[in-house]
């Protein structure tokens, strides 16, 4: 585009000169002179548009994955003089997607400050640096630009939405389904009935009072005194080398979001929740605790986790052994089949805490990345360590499903 203006200028000033003489017009020459000056012109007035102007950028502290948020950039002229033909220009990091093809262009009165806003996509959750960014100033005639940069250091802190799970239920006595499972861990097992009464859908199996139930020929279950305080604590599994898929559709994605939305359901239920993502203490949330300031915690902790680490799923389970207080509801979320997992699992069940196994299955993302054969030797030392499982598989329209896992399919 700026060759095609230069052409035009000089190509015009040339014809009016051939003009000129043939036609004998010596005031056309002066057209000429105007014509092949305005480039000088414009130039000056593109060169000093950036002077003295102060630049900022104020992005979002923090933002959810998925929505479409904003850069503010911040431009104080103190000058009389007015600016025009400016735009902000930066590279972005790789899941913060503009929303425009090119940067707004704008101009600043005199002794006024402009607040020009960037609309952009979060597309992934993450810490996502922010370094410098580029000042860019046009010409009147559009043919030279100049730019200054301005070293701008930030990040925006991005969360994984958690989200309302489909509930499921499985058949059977011996085996609960998600929606069953939720009921248990929120409502707790006390040891002391207080009556019987008409089962209500969502009661566990296991408290169905089975000799009210012939004499009746109606489901009956046994109340208890009043619900135990519950614990939740999640081991999320970020051993390096294990994620498969692509783009935010991967294993290890969707084991973060599933974190969230766990995080996110008992906190809602006035459930105690913390988070363990790695060997000893460091990186997570150090206490169980209640309310939205815990859930928030454990949301900044997996929009910076990582798939880093060295240790596998069943290294962490076990040294959590003797850490997770008796009555817990500890859920593990992998996408590793881990057969070594079934010991560490024991070891809790011994202590009294209830485990839950969350698989989410690597074979749905990419073909062919477990043999039938080592998912099996899985499913079975998870049944071995007395836990509850369930898979979670890749959806079309990319909602967690968790499914539960009965002994028949072992």
């Amino acid at each position: 585009m700026q060759a095609i203006k230069w052409s035009t200028l000089l190509f015009g000033a040339i014809f009016v000169v051939v003009v000129a003489g043939a036609i004998n017009a010596p005031h056309l020459y002066y057209m000429a002179a105007i014509l092949l000056t305005l480039p000088g012109i414009s130039y000056g007035l593109g060169f000093f548009s950036l002077r003295n102007l102060q630049f900022r950028r104020e992005p979002p502290a923090t933002a959810w994955a998925g929505e479409v948020g904003e850069l503010l950039y911040v431009v104080e002229n103190p000058t009389r003089i007015p600016r025009y033909f400016i735009s902000c220009r930066e590279p972005l990091p790789d899941w913060i997607e503009p929303q425009s093809e090119h940067p707004p262009i704008f101009n600043v009165s005199p002794e006024s400050t402009a607040k020009i806003v960037y609309p952009v996509r979060f597309a992934r959750r993450g810490v996502h640096a922010l370094h410098s960014f580029d000042s860019v100033a046009i010409d009147p005639l559009g043919v030279f630009a100049f730019g200054q940069s301005h070293l701008s250091e930030g990040e925006v802190v991005v969360y994984p939405v958690p989200e309302q799970m489909k509930t499921w239920k499985m058949s059977g006595a011996d085996k609960y389904g998600w929606q069953e499972f939720t009921v248990i861990a929120l409502r707790g097992s006390s040891v002391d009935p207080d009556g019987v009464r008409q089962y209500v859908p969502g009661d566990p199996l296991r408290r169905i009072h089975w000799r009210q139930t012939a004499r009746t020929g109606h489901l009956s279950v046994i109340e208890f005194e009043e619900p135990q305080s519950i614990q939740v604590q999640m081991i999320l599994d970020r051993q390096e080398g294990r994620n498969v898929g692509s783009g935010a559709e991967t294993t290890f994605e969707y084991a973060v979001r599933f974190c969230a939305s766990i995080a996110y359901q008992m906190v809602q239920q006035n459930a105690s929740v913390r988070l363990s993502n790695t060997l000893h203490s460091a990186n997570e949330t150090a206490v169980n605790a209640r309310g939205e300031m815990q859930l928030m915690r454990i949301l900044d902790s997996l929009a910076r986790v990582e798939d880093n680490d060295t240790a596998s799923i069943s290294e962490i389970v076990n040294d959590k052994a003797g850490q997770v207080p008796r009555g817990t509801t500890l859920i593990v979320v992998t996408s590793n089949p881990d057969a070594e997992i079934g010991e560490a699992l024991m070891l809790h069940r011994a202590q009294g805490v209830l485990c839950v196994v969350v698989y989410i299955d690597p074979n749905s993302f990419e073909a062919k990345q477990v043999s039938s054969e080592r998912e099996r030797s899985f499913f079975q030392a998870v049944s071995s360590g007395s836990a509850q499982l369930f898979t979670v598989r890749l959806q079309a329209d990319g909602t967690l499903f968790p499914e539960g896992v009965s002994d028949g399919n072992l």
